[in-house]
């Protein structure tokens, strides 16, 4: 006789229960709500579906209870299933009701739904003791980098150990005689919560989104896209829904897949609100869930629409911004990571990519000094007390190796062909300029990326400082993002996003694709090229 299996399936919240309040709210206007597996890129259903086989008909004749896990507060929730839809080919299907699903990922196919009517309290640690991990190394086997061994028909001692593992879907059953009993390390495989990353983590995929200017707002008048907490928005796109829609009609569906990173160049709100933030955090929840990542893979540096102003009227001196400007900001950052950040809010990560190409991505806040509204307001300063705290944590040789890519909101070329000269005027390149230059040529970076003018913007840059030995120049490559979310854009400009694809040996595909809050089957593509990678 097949042992009782249960489903446990992670859920990503970032710290609250906002996903199950979605799901019980539906259930208790519809009596059930539709829940879907977002599987990680490097899951998959089992090689053999007996099993998922045995509970979909089970669940037909009587309903099946499975647990939904969020490993951000360590809750676990025990749930009524009547139903499970999957396909035999193990491909993503859309959901059998979308009426009936959150609307955060209604129109994105997963590999796994299951139709939910009951969603209980939080079960404790004492009621999880009684189950065991299935034998992981067989038919349930699910991921080819899940390092099983540990968990092999162990009774599974707390819900931090469920939260701690690189996975998001477990098969348990009762325990019983004979079942191991020990305590796993919580700290094994979900990453560090660090704001400079001193280890590098493999990603199963080769390709990095890129976005800037987002400027989630209050006013609907600001914003191209959807508001999700506003009705009258209806008529729109959620920006990460036209995001997703727009890769995967430009590359396919597998692309999802191959997504390994997001970079997020600043400008995020327009007005830097507690509740413009709070929609931006919807957003990254999506990228969370539509991509399979975690806050690992997901690098965001401000903009001068993130730092509220100062009140600085009578100063005749620029100064540092303060807390209080910061203050959103960094709210949203510490919700995000589960790290307050560092003085200089400067983020870095290392990754390698399924190709095991290593990238160090950092992450500089170019909006060092305070802004006074109508005085000083969008001026771009990085500071050598930031440089120097990157160079003293990153730990870079001369013999590193890795490609390295730096980002920040400001340009520090020239974009525009010329700026009117007046007072009072916001001019956009780095003040700083000059030493961000002799920054990356001495650390060898090799891509700068940086959003603020609304402009797609691409140079290769030849530069000499005292860094260089005689007669040489480093070579580098700066990528200028247009605005992906703004309603202020020049004559002819559109919205877009871009991708660096390092699937082609030894080369960076980039594309700049157009994003509409309307139609997006035919993505238009703005910009292409391609770097060598030496």
């Amino acid at each position: 006789m097949m042992e009782e299996v249960y489903l446990v399936i992670r859920i990503g919240d970032f710290g609250t229960d906002d996903a199950i309040s979605e799901h019980q709210d539906i259930i208790d206007k519809n009596d059930y709500a539709w829940g879907g597996w977002w599987a990680q890129s490097h899951e998959y259903l089992p090689d053999n579906l007996n099993i998922i086989n045995t509970l979909k008909v089970t669940s037909q004749e009587k309903e099946i209870v499975l647990f939904l896990l969020n490993s951000e507060t360590n809750k676990l929730y025990r749930v009524n299933v009547g139903d499970l839809r999957y396909s035999i080919e193990k491909k993503k299907i859309e959901s059998p009701d979308k009426a009936r699903t959150p609307e955060y990922y209604q129109n994105y196919p997963l590999l796994l739904w299951f139709k939910m009517t009951k969603i209980s309290n939080p079960i404790k640690d004492r009621d999880i003791n009684k189950y065991s991990y299935c034998d992981c190394l067989k038919e349930y086997k699910i991921t080819d980098r899940y390092n099983s061994d540990i968990y092999n028909k162990k009774i599974i001692s707390s819900i931090a150990e469920l939260s701690s593992q690189d996975r998001s879907l477990f098969f348990i059953r009762k325990s019983k005689n004979g079942d191991e009993e020990y305590k796993v390390s919580t700290l094994l495989t979900r990453g560090d919560k660090e704001n400079i990353a001193t280890n590098y983590k493999q990603i199963n995929g080769n390709s990095i989104i890129l976005l800037s200017d987002l400027h989630f707002s209050d006013d609907i008048s600001k914003h191209a896209f959807k508001n999700s907490k506003l009705k009258k928005d209806y008529d729109k796109k959620l920006l990460s829904q036209a995001v997703y829609e727009t890769i995967i009609n430009e590359y396919g569906e597998s692309k999802a897949e191959d997504i390994a990173a997001a970079i997020l160049a600043g400008d995020l709100t327009y007005r830097g609100t507690k509740t413009e933030f709070s929609e931006m955090k919807e957003f990254i929840i999506g990228l969370y869930n539509q991509y399979a990542m975690n806050m690992d893979q997901i690098i965001i540096v401000p903009g001068n629409h993130d730092i509220n102003f100062g009140d600085k009227e009578g100063e005749t001196e620029v100064d540092y911004a303060g807390f209080e400007s910061k203050l959103n900001y960094i709210e949203l950052y510490e919700d995000l990571y589960k790290v307050t950040p560092n003085d200089y809010l400067a983020i870095a990560r290392k990754i390698i990519l399924k190709n095991q190409l290593a990238i160090d991505i950092v992450g500089f806040n170019s909006n060092h000094l305070q802004q006074v509204e109508k005085r000083f307001q969008g001026m771009g300063f990085v500071g050598a007390e930031q440089i120097e705290m990157i160079e003293r944590e990153m730990k870079w040789s001369k013999d590193s190796y890795s490609y390295k890519i730096l980002v920040l909101h400001h340009n520090i070329h020239p974009v525009e062909y010329i700026q009117k000269p007046e007072f009072d005027y916001a001019y956009s390149t780095c003040l700083d300029a000059g030493l961000l230059s002799s920054f990356i040529t001495r650390n060898k970076i090799n891509l700068v990326i940086h959003g603020h003018k609304h402009q797609e913007h691409f140079i290769e840059v030849g530069y000499k400082t005292k860094d260089c030995r005689e007669g040489e120049l480093f070579y580098y490559n700066t990528l200028g993002l247009g605005s992906a979310g703004s309603t202020e854009l020049g004559h002819g400009i559109s919205n877009s996003i871009a991708l660096l694809d390092f699937n082609e040996r030894n080369t960076i595909s980039i594309k700049v694709l157009q994003i509409s809050n309307g139609n997006n089957d035919n993505p238009r593509e703005l910009f292409k090229h391609k770097i060598t990678i030496y």
